[in-house]
């Protein structure tokens, strides 16, 4: 009995067509989203390199800014800052600041000076501020029953 060799057909003919087709929609597809990132990366560049940038606010509302120097500040901020560390300082209405309480004042060294006063020390570089109220401690007018107020209206450069 003579063995007959069976030729076997390819399960799949134009296989190697369909493995080309898929190896080059993959490479286009591949291509095209290097596009894409390149175009993402290159607008996402344009605004890190703008000079003014948009801020929106909880109401909706946007605003364009521009960068400072980290040590700028308006004039109308400085101001108010004096004039809220001048009243802090140098109004002792015997409360605390915020409530209706009996002020009795903060403890430093061996006198006491009003909690406002601390307050506005907090306000300074802590190294000044904390050299600043034994100066504080000097005023006679402070001791624990005595008002003083002061009204500040007009604080100039």
């Amino acid at each position: 009995m003579k063995l007959q060799r069976f030729s076997q057909t390819a399960l799949l003919p134009e296989a190697k067509n369909l493995l080309a087709l898929c190896f080059l929609i993959l490479t286009g597809v591949n291509i095209l989203a290097l596009i894409l990132h390149l175009f993402v990366a290159y607008r996402i560049n344009s605004v890190a390199a703008m000079k003014t940038t948009q801020v929106q606010l909880i109401n909706g509302q946007t605003y364009y800014v521009a960068e400072r120097d980290r040590f700028f500040r308006y004039p109308s901020v400085i101001q108010n800052f004096v004039k809220t560390w001048a009243e802090l300082t140098f109004n002792w209405d015997n409360k605390i600041p915020g409530t209706n309480d009996t002020d009795s004042g903060i403890k430093v060294n061996s006198k006491r000076v009003p909690t406002s006063s601390y307050f506005a020390s907090l306000l300074l570089e802590p190294n000044f501020g904390k050299a600043s109220l034994p100066d504080i401690q000097r005023f006679p007018l402070y001791n624990g029953t005595i008002n003083n107020n002061k009204i500040s209206s007009c604080i100039k450069n």
